[in-house]
């Protein structure tokens, strides 16, 4: 008897070894411990697909699409830097003929998607539009600069004004046009004198309509 029930024991300790090496392959692996080929390669299509996608979100990033630069708030800060400072400022849409400062240029292509602010400085009307994009925004490389009040405020703000448009205008070029045009209506010149880079274009000519005011205008391209 005591032998049969040996015999009946080591059979079945035999069958619950069998059991155990048996077992399912999932089973063991669900605990993460040995991966099969087919999860190993998973795990790999994963990591290559989080790769990518932190490679492509760094790309995305590099190659972004800059914002617009302020043109118009680098040359007011420039030129409070000279003491003077544009006071009672407003924007206005360069293109809307009811903002109280609309130009006949305006309606021009090389106006559309621009802005404009407009204040007063020394005494005078001060309009500052950055435009030439052409609708794209982020191309509106230009500014041109409107001085509306009397000739003697016009041109004592002008030097200030030359300075924070374009930096590398001399201070004797600028003195020059402003010495040589107080009887003087036209281009005041300092667009060809040999130190500016970005003046493109500036004028002194009477308001017209009966009034004592002058208007200068002033072009200068900040691509430069």
């Amino acid at each position: 008897m005591k032998r049969s029930l040996t015999v009946i024991g080591l059979l079945a300790t035999i069958c619950i070894l069998a059991a155990c090496g048996s077992a399912p392959a999932s089973e063991s692996n669900s605990t993460g411990k040995f991966p099969t080929a087919e999860q190993s390669q998973e795990d790999k299509s994963a990591k290559d697909s989080s790769r990518d996608t932190d490679q492509q979100f760094s790309n995305d990033n590099q190659s972004g699409t800059a914002s617009t630069t302020d043109y118009i708030e680098q040359f007011s800060q420039a030129f409070a830097s000279s003491g003077m400072a544009i006071e009672n400022t407003e924007s206005f849409d360069p293109q809307n003929q009811d903002s109280g400062h609309y130009q006949t240029e305006y309606r021009l292509g090389a106006y559309k998607g621009s802005k404009g602010v407009h204040g007063i400085a020394n005494g005078i009307s001060i309009d500052i539009v950055q435009y030439g994009g052409y609708g794209n925004p982020e191309k509106n490389t230009m500014l041109r600069v409107y001085l509306t009040g009397s000739k003697d405020n016009i041109l004592a703000t002008y030097p200030a004004v030359i300075k924070a448009l374009d930096p590398n205008a001399s201070d004797s070029d600028i003195q020059d046009v402003v010495s040589r045009r107080h009887d003087y209506e036209g281009s005041l010149g300092i667009d060809s004198s040999g130190s500016t880079t970005r003046i493109k274009n500036d004028s002194l000519i009477s308001a017209g309509g009966g009034s004592a005011d002058y208007v200068a205008l002033i072009d200068a391209d900040f691509s430069k």
